[in-house]
């Protein structure tokens, strides 16, 4: 399969509302397979892009990451190195 089709295919599970494995079932397509396809996409993406206002970080006394079904708090003060580092491994393995 090439990989505009595999990127029709993840888009469609995204939709789906199905877990993994009710979809590959319903696609008839090994769990394994779908697991691989979607980490060479996500890996294949673009690292997205972080703003953060270190003003409005200081004032607030706290940063709050929200993504799709998780989210990370953090307490200020807060070193922006090591939060940079974390906002890079988020968007790494993040989806």
């Amino acid at each position: 399969m090439q990989q505009k089709q595999w990127e029709e295919l993840l888009a469609e599970y995204e939709t789906s509302g199905l877990s993994i494995n009710a979809w590959c079932k319903r696609k008839e397509i090994a769990q394994t397979t779908f697991m691989n396809w979607r980490r060479m996409y996500r890996m294949s993406l673009p690292p997205a892009e972080s703003h953060i206002n270190t003003k409005s970080v200081s004032r607030s006394g706290a940063i709050k990451i929200q993504r799709a079904g998780w989210e990370i708090n953090i307490r200020c003060p807060v070193d922006m190195d090591d939060l940079e580092k974390v906002l890079q491994l988020v968007a790494a393995h993040s989806g």
